[in-house]
């Protein structure tokens, strides 16, 4: 009957436990740390909102976290009401959208990082908006 079944004769022969669950040890639970407005910075507000589920594959790291964009200062890049994915590194190469903690850290905004010698430019997509420039 195994052979016929393709199945291990030991599934008919043993108990088989049937509260068993499959777990996926490739599937991590990322954090959503709240909400980030990318017209003005907001105060930073760690927030656990819930979790979204990715497969590890997928991820450039395990230092991943989301945040839900609540304005429309990147659009079309980025629509609001979208979550974005954020990748904690320690430097932005020039042209990345990235989520940039400002004023001693104590603020954040999603923006277009562009380098002009000592000067720093957040830069929405949205023409609407006017850049956030940091003199360093």
């Amino acid at each position: 009957i195994a052979d016929f079944f393709n199945i291990p004769k030991s599934h008919l022969t043993e108990e088989q436990l049937s509260n068993k669950i499959e777990t996926r040890s490739n599937v991590m639970k990322v954090p959503i740390l709240g909400a980030i407005r990318n017209g003005e910075p907001i105060l930073v507000e760690e927030n656990y909102y819930g979790y979204k589920y990715e497969l590890v594959d997928s991820l450039p790291n395990r230092n991943v976290f989301y945040f839900q964009v609540t304005e429309d200062s990147m659009e079309p890049s980025i629509p609001k009401n979208s979550f974005v994915l954020i990748k904690e590194q320690s430097e932005i190469q020039n042209g990345e959208i990235a989520a940039v903690r400002m004023n001693d850290d104590s603020e954040i905004t999603l923006k277009r990082v562009k380098y002009q010698g000592d000067v720093l430019f957040l830069i929405p997509d949205n023409p609407k908006y006017e850049p956030i420039i940091i003199i360093e």
